[in-house]
């Protein structure tokens, strides 16, 4: 073999190696798709711990019957370092918590990507909109208030 056909296939199979390499960083995203990935799924996470501690704020009769903020949250259901701990994984901004109709509270997040909830996932969690719904439960009128 000669040398100017050994190099010619020496530059063929680096150009080989080199487009295999792109092509499956294309497909998985590489490294900063996997940190959008791994901020999201905290995200879902978040909203979860978020409901179930609203439930067990409003099954205490706890006031404000209608909390805005994590830190209107009872401690007994939401330690405060807890609550602080809960937000955006990357802004580092609070979770938005909407009371759409009485007796419905939604938690929302802003997602990287389209979030993939995973079997555990709350089936009130809607991946369009990237909000969790959470029933309330509200027997008493005057708990619609606050």
């Amino acid at each position: 073999m000669s040398l100017g056909r050994a190099r010619r296939l020496v530059t063929l199979s680096g150009v080989v190696v080199t487009a295999t390499a792109a092509l499956a960083l294309w497909q998985v995203g590489g490294p900063e798709t996997s940190r959008q990935q791994t901020r999201d799924m905290r995200r879902i996470d978040d909203l979860q711990a978020i409901s179930g501690a609203l439930e067990c704020h409003l099954r205490g009769a706890a006031q404000p019957a209608r909390p805005a903020a994590l830190a209107e949250i009872s401690p007994a259901c939401l330690a405060p370092g807890r609550a602080a701990e809960l937000v955006d994984p990357r802004t580092g901004a609070p979770y938005a918590i909407a009371y759409p109709e009485p007796g419905l509270a939604t938690i929302c997040a802003s997602f990287e990507g389209p979030p993939v909830p995973r079997p555990w996932t709350a089936a009130s969690f809607d991946a369009a909109t990237g909000c969790l719904s959470v029933g309330l439960g509200l027997s008493a009128p005057d708990r619609r208030s606050g």
